[in-house]
């Protein structure tokens, strides 16, 4: 095994790097998303439901994007004529977990956590859900 000795952690433990997320978690909880007024791009039946998760579902199986393309694990992995790492169904469920937790009175902290640094995430209480979607994919 490679020697990673000199790898600096921010951490002792488990615990330690637990209290942080659950601090930042807590810090963000007053933050919340409500769509404005009368936004029509909030999905209202199942139909509406299915292509939200339909969109989420193509963004996370799209590699067109990824940076590490030619490298041999990556074609192993998501190549056309390569085996998936992860089961669709699965990957969908996760997309309804999405789409669900978008719709709730708050913005998700998981999506918030991430992007703690980015100024946008602020700003974020009165967009459409469309356009609040249609970011975070």
């Amino acid at each position: 095994m490679p020697d990673y000795s000199q790898e600096q952690l921010k951490f002792g433990s488990q615990q330690q790097a637990w209290e942080e997320s659950r601090d930042r978690l807590a810090a963000l909880e007053t933050i919340a998303w409500m769509p404005p007024a009368n936004d029509t791009s909030i999905p209202q039946n199942d139909n509406d439901r299915k292509a939200v998760v339909r969109s989420l579902l193509g963004a996370m199986k799209d590699t067109s994007k990824c940076v590490e393309q030619k490298s041999s694990i990556f074609r192993n992995r998501w190549a056309p004529d390569a085996q998936a790492p992860y089961d669709t169904g699965d990957m969908e469920k996760v997309c309804w977990d999405i789409l669900v937790s978008f719709l709730s009175p708050s913005i998700p902290a998981f999506v918030l956590i991430h992007k703690s640094s980015s100024p946008s995430v602020y700003t974020a209480k009165a967009r459409r859900f469309s356009t609040f979607m249609t970011q975070s994919i």
